[in-house]
């Protein structure tokens, strides 16, 4: 719905952001969240593309989410461009290892080393938008993921 919608639900191209509807702030591990990206319009998580250059990253490692409860703090540890693997997506984890090897995964795919350290008891955060480099043009998907950890 927020795909064409905005927070008002009027029909809007741009969208919205929003979180993904598996997924509660206060209580989960992992928190997905999506919006358009596009070269041509203003959209709200095109700024996110400045995370292709570790220049960007440096000057911009702190995510900040406000929901009903307060303001949490997240540290990017991770930046990359899926294609074709999904699993990032999985919300159910059964042990924490198998939590901690999903987290793993996604920081060893990061573009560029941060030097931020993960464990078993991080709680992260994903946000999704498409990716509009040149060298992803012909790929059917193509998601950057800004990748973080909650540290306050």
């Amino acid at each position: 719905h927020y795909l064409n919608h905005d927070l008002y639900n009027k029909r809007d191209i741009r969208g919205t952001v929003f979180l993904d509807y598996r997924v509660n702030p206060e209580k989960d591990r992992k928190i997905l969240i999506y919006s358009h990206n596009s070269e041509t319009i203003e959209v709200p998580f095109q700024e996110l593309e400045g995370y292709y250059k570790k220049g960007y990253y440096e000057n911009h490692k702190y995510i900040y989410l406000k929901t009903l409860y307060g303001i949490s703090k997240y540290e990017v540890f991770s930046v990359f461009v899926e294609t074709e693997n999904w699993d990032y997506m999985e919300t159910e984890y059964d042990t924490d290892e198998e939590w901690y090897n999903h987290i793993k995964e996604l920081k060893d795919k990061s573009w560029y080393e941060t030097d931020i350290t993960i464990n078993k008891e991080d709680n992260i955060m994903i946000l999704q938008t498409c990716s509009e480099l040149k060298e992803y043009k012909n790929y059917d998907s193509k998601y950057l993921l800004v990748i973080s950890k909650k540290i306050a």
